[in-house]
């Protein structure tokens, strides 16, 4: 028999970012303040991401292995949930909601590089005393 080809191989993921747990918030926002509505369904984590890297508008997902909710019939189904964040305007992921902690928040970018740590500020050493007068004697 003629030898069995490996199966295809997925394509590879870019690397995408934690944001933190949380569905994704702009940085400042409660809410999805995101241009366009979010994508649903019940994807795995490799899909999920594969979906979101294949589209141009896509910022940013939240994934849950065990969605709390029945959204889009996710949990009945057994089956994990995705939410894909979609913008027009450059819109990031910076931040997570405080509900929905089973997601996670994943950035197709990275964040933004955090200013190094300022150097401790050395203690100023003491003033010198001034030198004293100098005296001139008129002989």
């Amino acid at each position: 028999p003629p030898p069995s080809l490996p199966p295809p191989s997925l394509p590879p993921l870019a690397p995408t970012f934690i944001v933190g747990t949380g569905y994704c918030r702009e940085a400042g926002q409660a809410t999805n303040t995101f241009d366009f509505p979010s994508i649903t369904g019940c994807q795995a984590l490799f899909e999920c991401k594969a979906l979101c890297q294949v589209d141009a508008a896509c910022a940013a997902i939240a994934w849950a292995a065990s969605p709390d909710e029945n959204d889009d019939g996710c949990k009945v189904a057994g089956h994990p949930r995705c939410v894909r964040y979609l913008t027009s305007s450059g819109q990031l992921a910076a931040e997570t909601s405080a509900c929905c902690q089973e997601y996670t928040c994943y950035s197709m970018v990275p964040p933004p590089p955090s200013l190094p740590p300022s150097p401790p500020s050395l203690p100023t050493p003491p003033l010198a005393p001034p030198p004293p007068p100098i005296e001139f004697q008129v002989t």
